[in-house]
């Protein structure tokens, strides 16, 4: 499924599968940018834990330990793999940052949406002008 529509910038993809994935999903996460001609080689795979965790990434590869993920390197994917929690997409077209956050019940309580606006003040980048793109996930009548 291409959702690259919803934002305003002609340059961002946002892709997903709704297909299962291997457990860790390091594979099908390759495949699924094979399938949408992107380097596999330029994914950052965060290695999700449900946590508040978030980090402003300096190399591609896997990121131990993170469910939040952003860059400013247009050579690089951000990956995440979700289920029920909530992929967040963020974008700021003007200064090139994009970012994905795996927002789950925990994160969410435990404020891995303040951790990323705090994140990207650390690192220098105004708030003001990015697109935040939620994703789908699952509703009560799943249940």
């Amino acid at each position: 499924v291409d959702l690259s529509h919803k934002f305003q910038s002609k340059n961002i993809r946002a892709i997903l599968s709704l297909k299962p994935f291997d457990a860790n999903g390091i594979f099908g996460r390759k495949k699924l940018a094979q399938a949408a001609k992107l380097d596999p080689d330029s994914l950052i795979i965060p290695r999700q834990t449900h946590s508040n965790k978030v980090t402003f990434c300096t190399k591609n590869g896997t990121v131990p330990d993170m469910d939040g993920i952003f860059t400013d390197n247009h050579q690089w994917v951000c990956s995440l793999q979700v289920a029920d929690c909530l992929p967040i997409y963020f974008v700021n077209e003007p200064e090139t940052v994009i970012g994905l956050v795996h927002a789950g019940w925990r994160g969410l309580v435990n404020g891995i949406l303040s951790k990323s606006a705090d994140l990207l003040l650390m690192n220098g980048f105004s708030l003001s002008n990015y697109e935040i793109v939620i994703g789908p996930s699952i509703h009560p009548c799943c249940f």
